[in-house]
């Protein structure tokens, strides 16, 4: 049992380091266990046994054993779980490539169903009398179109101070005779 002062005294003759690093060196020695320190009055008093590190040295290799067998056993449950994992994967896999393959003959059936579904969209009766008034519409529109051409044919013939006829006025803009 020594106090500070024989420590630091008997390390500083022993390694040759100033004292100040022995105090930082002690403290650390004493913060991890390999050194022990009680207080007594108002000096403390440091001491290490052989049997005491020998015993920690112990316990701490028992507790790392514990720890190893430990991971161990994870690591073997882990190995269990990929290998099932791996088995399943395996059967997934094939029913994977089924599922795929079933996948692929629906979608060339959709879209067969598909093309059906707008060629009869397309002969539905209620978009042919849709078309129907649609061709209507721009049937009326295009006679209102003709006859207001002529209607400007015929002006033009009536007021032209040229003398043309109407077939000359229709070749001179372009329009045709049968118009």
């Amino acid at each position: 049992m020594y106090n500070i002062r024989e420590v630091e005294t008997i390390a500083s003759k022993k390694t040759g380091i100033c004292p100040m690093q022995i105090k930082d060196v002690l403290r650390n020695l004493v913060d991890e266990g390999l050194v022990n320190c009680e207080k007594c009055g108002t000096c403390n008093i440091y001491w290490s046994f052989q049997y005491t590190v020998v015993k920690k040295i112990k316990q701490e290799h028992e507790r790392m054993m514990e720890r190893k067998e430990q991971l161990q056993d994870i690591i073997r449950n882990y190995q269990c779980e990929l290998e099932i994992l791996q088995r399943d994967r395996l059967l997934k896999d094939a029913e994977r490539d089924n599922l795929l393959r079933q996948l692929s003959e629906l979608s060339s059936v959709n879209s067969l169903l598909v093309s059906k579904l707008a060629s009869t969209m397309a002969n539905n009766p209620i978009q042919l009398t849709s078309r129907e008034r649609h061709i209507q519409e721009v049937q009326e529109a295009v006679d209102m179109m003709v006859d207001n051409i002529e209607i400007l044919i015929s002006f033009i013939y009536e007021w032209n101070p040229c003398g043309l006829s109407k077939s000359e006025i229709r070749k001179y803009f372009r329009v045709p005779e049968d118009l």
